[in-house]
């Protein structure tokens, strides 16, 4: 069993100066192994991070367990720098005695929510954020895991929401089973899918197999359209010396469409635009970038910016010319992308589409991941406050019923 003992007696909610919550967990995992068996657990608002945490941040987004882009630096600093967000980012990690990072979640502390009326950490987000959960390391999540849920009982917080996290996977499987070793209860949420694409295992017969007979047709009829305009084909650009032109190219074409008219483009608001120009910098700066672009000839027709982060790649934001709208630029892409997997991104376990549930992407991309959004309860006041919130619900759905049978 891990012992955690925090160097305060009561901690705030919040820490309220520079100098971290620190707890200090033994690993009986590190110890079986001969390694010196100490965890060190540490809460603190990102504004006080410093150069040796960023780093550390930095190396685990790029090693860790299950990849995640929108846990890492490079995107949790310029969403906190430009978007406004209401709370600032509050990092809990765990470092080893050599200063090695191998857990890091991004919370906020907050007072109450309808899934859990008392104190605890809720996963950091933005408008742009389509994922959460860990970074940890391949071989000390089980470490990490352990030494947090005894930081979190040990706390005034009560428990630990996520909103978007995968509900399968290396990450998953032990952070559930650290969760049940400990007695943190778990009440799973709900759960929904979105398309995935593996690269490797794409190419002109994946795309026959996951597409049905009518949307292939479909698709080779706007494929004519676009030949009437030239030659189509898709790039795909990493070039570092390419990439502002790419992001410049891909708010121009996201600012075209609807977007436009409901005036939610990233173009429409200046500090969407920032952020936008300075998350793909800082990804660039790292060659953890990829644009998928529609071409034809050399007009870039549709485009999609992938944020890469380990082996993975996220498909976060997608612009196209309505001007070709009857051809499904977006659509095609995408097709595209499947088609040329293999040759060009090869080095990618695989693409997660960020789509929501029954996009288009569906339709030709053929697999998918399973995403949740589960309730931690660390305390026994949370395991009773939700008690009473599932039997609140259940007598207002009691109610409703009864009201639409017109026995009240």
């Amino acid at each position: 069993m891990i012992s955690v003992k925090p160097t305060n007696d009561s901690p705030a909610p919040v820490p309220s100066e520079a100098t971290p919550i620190v707890t200090t967990a033994p690993s009986a995992t590190a110890a079986a192994r001969g390694e010196d068996g100490t965890l060190t657990i540490h809460c603190q608002r990102l504004q006080d991070a410093n150069h040796h945490l960023l780093c550390g941040w930095r190396r685990l987004a790029q090693q860790c367990l299950e990849p995640n882009a929108f846990l890492a630096p490079d995107f949790v600093l310029p969403a906190t720098r430009h978007l406004q967000p209401a709370s600032q980012p509050l990092l809990v990690w765990g470092e080893t005695p050599t200063g090695r990072i191998v857990g890091l979640g991004v919370f906020e502390a907050v007072a109450g929510s309808p899934r859990l009326p008392l104190p605890h950490l809720r996963s950091w987000q933005t408008i742009h954020t389509f994922l959460d959960g860990f970074l940890v390391a391949e071989d000390g999540a089980e470490t990490f895991f352990e030494g947090f849920w005894e930081f979190v009982s040990q706390s005034e917080w009560h428990g630990v929401e996520l909103l978007r996290c995968p509900a399968n996977g290396r990450m998953a499987s032990a952070l559930f089973n650290s969760a049940e070793r400990l007695g943190v209860a778990t009440h799973s949420g709900r759960t929904w899918e979105r398309a995935m694409l593996r690269p490797r295992e794409g190419g002109p017969e994946t795309l026959t197999a996951s597409t049905s007979v009518r949307r292939a047709r479909s698709l080779r009829r706007s494929w004519r359209l676009l030949q009437r305009h030239g030659t189509p084909h898709v790039e795909f650009c990493r070039d570092p010396a390419t990439i502002a032109q790419s992001a410049a190219t891909l708010l121009f074409l996201e600012d075209l469409g609807w977007k436009h008219r409901a005036g939610t483009s990233l173009a429409a608001d200046p500090r969407q635009k920032e952020f936008f120009e300075d998350l793909v910098s800082r990804f660039a700066e790292s060659n953890q970038i990829v644009f998928s672009e529609l071409r034809i000839d050399d007009r870039t027709i549709a485009s999609v910016v992938n944020l890469v982060s380990g082996g993975a790649a996220f498909a976060f934001k997608l612009g196209w010319d309505p001007q070709f709208e009857r051809a499904c630029p977006g659509y095609q892409l995408k097709a595209q992308t499947v088609v040329e997997g293999p040759a060009h991104l090869a080095d990618l376990d695989f693409i997660d589409s960020c789509a929501s549930p029954g996009s288009f992407i569906e339709h030709v991309w053929p697999e998918r991941r399973t995403l949740c959004a589960p309730l931690f309860l660390a305390s026994r006041r949370s395991r009773a406050a939700r008690h009473l919130v599932d039997a609140a619900r259940t007598l207002r759905d009691l109610w409703r019923g009864a009201d639409r049978d017109g026995t009240t």
